[in-house]
This record gives structure tokens, C-alpha cells and sequence, in this order.
């Protein structure tokens, strides 16, 4: 439900991966394993975060605005790692069911994506008012939605690919694409194509170029 969920209530994806990042550290916390699966060096760079962000308080010029900004890092940042550590314990069964999940989610958010722009923007005109936009400011609606649809294609498509279904993996990413330029998303088509670009670095096991792009792309961004 996820990336459908994406489409027409982004903001509300944050909800959806805490309370599954909870769920899954209640069940760590029971198997006697909390915190044990959490990647080191990633929890000692979001400690650093969090740590900035509440020196930060000190200077603000609102600092309960700040203060509200830090909580909402901090349950971000927790829900993350709580997500990662579950995913890092996950059994050859487990995976094979998030990846068929993950795969029907991509396929039904395609889909109503496909649907709306055949149908003319139907259904998220009985969600939004979109009486007075222009055809560009409705497609811009969508952005967020195509955007996770294209952060969450990656790791369905790799996934389909180790359990041999190449072609099923690349129809998803070159749907994505054809999508995105229907829309008129081209910042997500980017991101697709650049992504392309570092999934292939990746299995080609270039190593130290792949760690290159790592360090450039925080600051390119």
C-alpha cells in the first residue's frame, strides 16, 4: 500500500514507516536482538545529526520551532535504523514475500498513475480541489508520488532481478520513466536515469567508484 499511499497522501508515508519501524523494534526487542542489527557507522552519523540539531537550539532564532524540528529528526532518524535492522534480519522467505509485496505495490500505484492520466485526472479531483489549476499544477500533484514510486522501483527491481525476473525488473523502471515524463515529473526522470547510472556501477562491482559517487553526491546536493 505503500507507494500507492505515496501518490495521493505522501506526507502521510512518515506515519506508515514509524509505526512499522515500532512494530518491528517491539519484535527485535522480544527476540533479544534490539539495536544489535543497527549498521554502526550509519547510527554514529544520525547521532551526529541529532546531536547537531539540538546544539542548534542554542542560536535559533525560534528555538521551540527547532525544538519540534528535533523530535521530528530524531523519530525519523530511530525509525530508520529500527527499519534497516529488521531488514538486515530478514530470512530468504521473508525477502521473497517483501519483494512480491513491494512488486504489487509498485504495479497498483503504476497502474492508478496510468489511469489518471488516461482518465484525466479523475480520481484525485475527489481527494483535492482541482477546479481552478491548470493542467501543469494538477500534474505537479503527483510529483511526490512518482517520486517515491521511483525511490522504491530500485530496490523492487534488484530484488525481482537476484531471484532471476530481469524483465520484470526493467518493465517496472522503464514504467516509472515513461510515467514520469508523462507527468512531466523531470526531476524524477533524472533521478531514474542517474539511479540507472549507479545500479550499473553497483554490479559491476566498481568499488571504489561507487564509493566516489557516495561521497560526491552529498555534496553535489
Amino acid at each position: 500500500l505503500i507507494p500507492l499511499t505515496g501518490i495521493y497522501a505522501p506526507k502521510g508515508l512518515v506515519w506508515v514507516a514509524l509505526a512499522v519501524a515500532i512494530v518491528a523494534s517491539m519484535s527485535d526487542f522480544r527476540a533479544g536482538r534490539f539495536g544489535i542489527n543497527w549498521p554502526q557507522p550509519l547510527a554514529w552519523i544520525f547521532a551526529s545529526l541529532v546531536v547537531w540539531g539540538g546544539a542548534s537550539i542554542l542560536w535559533a532564532v525560534r528555538p521551540d520551532e527547532s525544538l519540534s524540528k528535533l523530535l521530528d529528526l530524531t523519530a525519523i532518524i530511530a525509525g530508520t535504523l529500527a527499519l534497516i535492522s529488521a531488514a538486515r534480519t530478514l530470512s530468504t522467505a521473508d525477502s521473497k514475500r517483501l519483494t512480491t509485496a513491494l512488486t504489487l505495490g509498485l504495479v497498483l500505484a503504476l497502474t492508478v498513475l496510468l489511469a489518471e492520466i488516461t482518465g484525466g485526472t479523475a480520481l484525485i479531483g475527489l481527494i483535492r480541489d482541482t477546479g481552478f489549476k491548470s493542467s501543469g499544477e494538477i500534474y505537479s500533484l503527483y510529483n511526490r508520488g512518482i517520486g517515491v514510486a521511483a525511490l522504491m522501483v530500485w530496490p523492487a527491481a534488484l530484488a525481482l532481478t537476484g531471484y532471476g525476473h530481469r524483465i520484470a525488473g526493467l518493465v517496472l523502471i522503464l514504467a516509472c520513466l515513461v510515467l514520469a515524463l508523462a507527468f512531466n515529473a523531470l526531476s524524477v526522470a533524472i533521478a531514474l536515469m542517474a539511479g540507472a547510472a549507479c545500479c550499473l556501477i553497483m554490479l559491476a562491482g566498481v568499488r571504489r567508484l561507487a564509493l566516489a559517487l557516495a561521497l560526491a553526491a552529498p555534496v553535489l546536493i
